[in-house]
Formats: C-alpha cells, sequence, structure tokens
C-alpha cells in the first residue's frame, strides 16, 4: 500500500498522474494543511527527502531548482502523512446511493439498510445510501414518504430532509409530505420527532397523534392535535381529508391515483372537503363528493375528467 501511495505522489509531481489522482492528492494536501507535519516528522523523513532528491532528474535553472526543493519538500512532508491519506481516502470511502421513485398512482414498499420500513407515495422519489454510517442515517425525500424507523443499538438518529423540511427521530412512525400544491405536513403515529425547517431557525417537537403544517407564505409552524384515526393512512389504502380545500383535493387524487381530473372553468371555488375515501375505485370516490358536496364529474374522451358544481 506505501508503494502504491509513493508512486501517486510521484505521478502528481512529474505532471503524468490522471484528474481523478490529482483530486486526491489536492484533499490530502487540503487535510494535511489542517492537520499540520511536525518538525519530529520532517526530522523523521529527510532521509527519504534526500533519496527523493537524487532519484529525480535535477534541472540547471537555479529558479526552477528553487522550485523543485521546495516541490520535494512537499513531496517529503506528504509521504510523511501518508497513513492519513489512506485514513481519509481509502478508509472512508463515499457512500452508495440509492434513488427508489413511484410513478404517479404508484405506492411502493422496501425496507433501508437499517431495517426501516418506507411507504413511497405515488410521484415521490427516496434518496439513501445503501448503508447508513455509524453515527447518523439520513435519507433525502423528493414528495411523500410514511416511515416505521427502527431504533438501533447506537441510538444513531434518522434523518429525512426535503425542499422545507428536515425531520430528525430515532425510532417512531410518521409521515413527511413534501409535495408541491399540497399542505406541507409530518404527522406522527408513534413515538417522538423533531420538525424544523431546512436552516434550522424554526423547530417544533411532535408527539403521537399530532401533526404539524407547515405554512410556506409565512414560514411558520401550525401544530395541532388529532384523533388516532383521523392520521394520514394512505399507505393502508385510505384517504383522508380534513378541511382540504378542492384545489388539494385534485391535487392529491392526480398524483396518488393517477388521474386527469380539472375544474370546469376558470375559477375553482373556495370549497374545502372533509372524509374518509377508499382507493377502491376514482369513480367511487367521485360518486362521495358528488353526494356529499354535490360535485358532478363527466369523463372525456381524452381521460380528462371535469368537475363542478351545478
Amino acid at each position: 500500500m506505501y508503494k502504491k501511495f509513493k508512486t501517486l505522489l510521484l505521478k502528481y509531481h512529474k505532471g503524468t498522474a490522471s484528474s481523478t489522482e490529482e483530486t486526491i492528492v489536492d484533499q490530502f494536501f487540503n487535510a494535511l494543511q489542517v492537520g499540520g507535519v511536525t518538525a519530529e516528522e520532517t526530522r523523521r523523513d529527510r532521509s527519504l527527502y534526500l533519496r527523493l532528491h537524487r532519484a529525480l532528474p535535477h534541472q540547471t535553472k537555479p529558479a526552477i531548482f528553487r522550485t523543485a526543493v521546495l516541490r520535494y519538500t512537499a513531496l517529503a512532508a506528504c509521504l510523511a502523512g501518508v497513513g492519513l491519506l489512506y485514513f481519509f481516502v481509502f478508509a472512508h470511502p463515499e457512500p452508495q446511493w440509492i434513488t427508489k421513485s413511484a410513478q404517479k398512482g404508484e405506492q411502493i414498499v422496501f425496507h433501508l439498510s437499517d431495517s426501516t420500513l418506507v411507504y413511497l407515495s405515488g410521484g415521490s422519489s427516496l434518496q439513501y445510501p445503501a448503508q447508513f454510517e455509524e453515527n447518523q442515517r439520513i435519507v433525502q425525500l423528493n414528495g411523500e414518504a410514511f416511515f416505521e424507523v427502527k431504533r438501533t443499538h447506537f441510538k444513531q438518529s434518522f434523518q429525512v430532509k426535503s425542499e422545507n423540511l428536515h425531520v430528525k427521530v430515532l425510532g417512531t412512525k410518521f409521515n413527511v409530505n413534501d409535495v408541491k400544491g399540497e399542505t406541507i405536513s409530518v404527522s406522527v403515529h408513534e413515538g417522538k420527532v423533531q420538525v424544523s425547517d431546512v436552516e434550522e431557525t424554526k423547530k417544533v417537537i411532535l408527539h403521537a397523534n399530532e401533526k404539524v403544517d407547515f405554512l410556506t407564505n409565512q414560514q411558520q409552524f401550525k401544530a395541532y392535535a388529532m384523533e388516532k384515526q383521523d392520521l394520514d393512512q394512505w399507505h393502508k389504502g385510505n384517504l383522508k381529508f380534513r378541511q382540504a380545500n378542492i384545489h388539494e383535493v385534485i391535487h392529491v387524487l392526480n398524483r396518488r391515483l393517477n388521474t386527469k381530473i380539472r375544474w370546469k372553468g376558470q375559477a375553482v371555488p373556495t370549497l374545502t372537503i372533509s372524509g374518509d375515501f377508499k382507493y377502491n375505485s376514482i369513480e367511487e370516490i367521485l360518486n362521495s363528493l358528488n353526494f356529499l358536496y354535490g360535485i358532478y364529474h363527466v369523463q372525456k374522451t381524452d381521460g380528462t375528467i371535469e368537475i363542478s358544481v351545478k
């Protein structure tokens, strides 16, 4: 391994290193500047420097020679910290990231490396490492997902980062919705969750049967208690709306059921919807909306569904 590092550094000095190899050495130099090289280490590697100096071709011009001496000195110092190079580059490789995506109307379920169970909602994606680091578990969510997080022996925090939210937990069951066009929210089914904005300037702690909405216009959180049966249950095939405006209802139905619903006419009324619906069929949901709120629907030949209030 030592010879491998030495060869890499010599290639860097001669200008024959690849761009990837140059990046590795540059990163090491930066780390070396932070950590430093002691005088004892420099004296100990004086003989190595002299051997390198004799082995490499000498230049005839004094200015070039002085530059070369400086570079040899840096090279010797670099070799003195070769163990740090191994630790910095090879012992801690970049983690491999995986992306799971659910198309509109689709719901996928999978486990992470720590046995956390993820329900990914339609039109959403999740990025996560193939193996979590020892001290933390971080995933990146685009859309909506329900998590059943397993508590680890090392009590690693589990963190969900999205466009507007940063959620931290240890072991719990919770839902995160950060979908554009829908209410940005986090609801907790079990355990305790900390929710903050991405800058972490505003924070709120949630317990079981509590929910928080993030008001993007005001950049504020609105937390409130809920009955257990009113919490988000989409991962179990249930749609729940609580005082949701009709525009958001249309958006949710189109995303989760892969439909093409639109309001007939230019102005969408200030109509709010509350109710529990099954995923069985869009026809049953539309019939329920007609019965409860007088909303009519018409199926167009292109597959679009127009809804309106007569």
